[in-house]
């Protein structure tokens, strides 16, 4: 019974391997037998054929996005307030509402006042809150109308928006790079690091195919210094810690109780008029408090000072840090990047400051 059931399935087997694909396929395998010689040099052929087209193959770990939004980041100046953005930032959206008018090539957008959109992609460059900061998000119907806007929108901030920095990207395929090309130099010494920085920026500007070239800090924003008169202040029982608790309630606002409506909790904030807190000038007339119940004006136990410092400083490896980023005008760049490279590493032998890439 053994031998009857093995014969059976040996014959099954040929009835497999005499099927009409398998007959083709032994045909073939006997023809590249005969034939060795061609079918070799055939191979080779190939092989040399797939290194030549190798060359043509663009060197992109990630493929180019397909995502249909165009992320618009607007920055201006460190220090600038959230009013200013804001208002930078209708102007965009006016321009945008007209334009749509003419070429209906985008079908909505919403726009962050104050800090970048929410994480809604996984690659997504995101941005801090910041008062001089505000996104959009502008979802286009197809790829095709993405570029067509994302030119023209390149071509509006290049003529308009004197004092807006921005940047039109893609949704990124892979880590989130931001600017493409970036240069890191760092350094103890500030007034020397935003010197260094500014030679390697106006080495990069002199590059053709390089455009939007920019800091990630280096402004210095304005700031006004409270020297107090300790004596006067001892005398009408008034401590440093008072006067920023009251400065910092004055100008910025205090959080008091808070007002449930639902789901939601709305923080009440005491702070003084709007027309105190915009006007530097009546910051000197601030009524203080004193113990005896009395009020003096600030100006009466402290001096005011304007000056300037850092609003932003950015640090890597505990090392002040400015990155000069630039966009590419096109998307390959050849060799000469390292021209200005090399220009970079000339200024930083020469100022001695270290300069990582």
């Amino acid at each position: 019974m053994q031998r009857g059931w093995g014969g059976g399935g040996h014959g099954d087997d040929h009835d497999v391997y005499g099927s009409a694909f398998y007959n083709r396929f032994r045909r073939l395998v006997s023809w590249c037998v005969a034939h060795r010689w061609w079918v070799i040099g055939f191979t080779v052929l190939l092989f040399a054929l797939a290194i030549v087209g190798m060359g043509k193959v663009p060197k992109q770990f990630f493929p180019n996005s397909t995502r249909l939004e165009l992320n618009v980041e607007l920055r201006l100046p460190e220090g600038a307030s959230v009013a200013a953005i804001d208002a930078e930032t209708r102007r965009l959206e006016a321009w945008l509402a007209e334009d749509n008018k003419q070429f209906k090539q985008y079908e909505h957008f919403i726009s962050y006042i104050g800090s970048g959109s929410p994480r809604y992609f996984l690659s997504l460059d995101q941005q801090l809150p910041s008062s001089n900061v505000s996104q959009l998000v502008i979802q286009t119907p197809n790829l095709e109308a993405r570029e067509a806007l994302r030119g023209r929108l390149i071509k509006v901030f290049e003529n308009e928006f004197p004092g807006v920095r921005a940047n039109i990207s893609r949704i990124e395929n892979g880590p989130p790079v931001g600017y493409p090309i970036q240069y890191r130099v760092s350094g103890e010494d500030i007034p020397t690091l935003r010197r260094i920085a500014g030679d390697v920026a106006d080495a990069l500007r002199k590059h053709p195919e390089v455009s939007n070239v920019n800091f990630d800090w280096s402004e210095l924003s304005k700031v006004v210094e409270i020297e107090i008169d300790q004596e006067k202040a001892r005398l009408l029982g008034v401590s440093s810690q008072d006067l920023a608790g009251l400065l910092n309630m004055s100008l910025t606002g205090y959080s008091v109780t808070s007002f449930r409506e639902g789901s939601k909790t709305i923080d009440v904030m005491l702070r003084a008029e709007e027309s105190e807190r915009a006007r530097l000038g009546s910051l000197p007339d601030l009524a203080v408090p004193t113990k005896s119940g009395r009020s003096v004006s600030l100006s009466q136990i402290a001096q005011l000072k304007s000056s300037f410092e850092p609003g932003l400083i950015w640090r890597r490896d505990r090392l002040p840090t400015i990155t000069v980023r630039r966009r590419s005008r096109r998307l390959k760049l050849r060799c000469r990047p390292v021209t200005a490279l090399r220009s970079a590493e000339r200024l930083r032998k020469r100022a001695r400051v270290p300069v990582p890439y």
